[in-house]
């Protein structure tokens, strides 16, 4: 759905579809058995299954935010920027938690997505007095640091695009912790080697659909150069 929208804005039955979609969403969470419910199951099975659902939800009005201003009136019960909000604050609750019971060793690898979701929208409600959004950073990048030992491409990969948003947000140490800031402080040294951007130009493609249909494909490591403006 995203590639089909890049370059125009959603036709009203695309307005439809997401919302359909997002009404099966809701369906889906109401029918999990009692066990997997959040308060009831913390296993890491468990909290992944609640992050996937959540991060899902963010991808979803990520598509039709932008565009909100020219929703149907027949889709008003969908309203994208709260129903995010809502999902990026349970999601940054999961990743506490998930850290407060198993810490960050034999994670599962699909963790690496929503660790970088979280964080990435942790950087936007950074604040000295909210201290939640902190925690929520520093889990997210102490978990993609530890996983980038035994999945080094996509975990640093990650770190760096973090990297990249607290500098492009200039944000200041003091709303971060210092064990964020020791590893971000690394990124920019040989943690980052020739080996890891040559991986990244081989096996990791970002796509786009520009209006006349042509696809093309843009390595990890080229999209991280390009929004840095910077060699590795």
């Amino acid at each position: 759905m995203a590639l089909q929208l890049q370059g125009s804005p959603p036709i009203d039955d695309t307005w439809a579809q997401g919302y359909e979609i997002y009404r099966k969403l809701i369906q889906w969470d109401r029918e999990l058995p009692r066990g997997l419910l959040q308060e009831r199951n913390s296993t890491p099975h468990s909290l992944c299954l609640r992050m996937y659902y959540q991060c899902t939800v963010i991808n979803l009005c990520d598509i039709f935010e932008p565009h909100t201003a020219n929703q149907p009136l027949a889709q008003s019960d969908f309203d994208p920027p709260s129903i995010k909000s809502h999902a990026v604050e349970a999601l940054g609750s999961l990743i506490l938690l998930y850290k407060h019971f198993h810490g960050w060793k034999s994670v599962p690898i699909v963790m690496l997505h929503y660790l970088c979701v979280a964080g990435i929208h942790a950087i936007a409600r950074l604040s000295p007095s909210e201290m939640k959004w902190m925690k929520v950073l520093e889990s997210s990048v102490l978990g993609l640091w530890n996983m980038a030992i035994g999945w080094g491409r996509l975990g640093k990969a990650f770190l760096k695009i973090i990297a990249f948003l607290l500098r492009a947000q200039k944000v200041e140490n003091d709303r971060i912790t210092p064990k964020t800031a020791a590893i971000m402080g690394q990124l920019d040294g040989a943690y980052w080697t020739a080996t890891d951007a040559a991986s990244l130009a081989a096996d990791y493609v970002v796509h786009s659909v520009p209006s006349d249909v042509a696809v093309t494909a843009q390595s990890v490591d080229d999209l991280i150069k390009a929004a840095e403006q910077l060699t590795l």
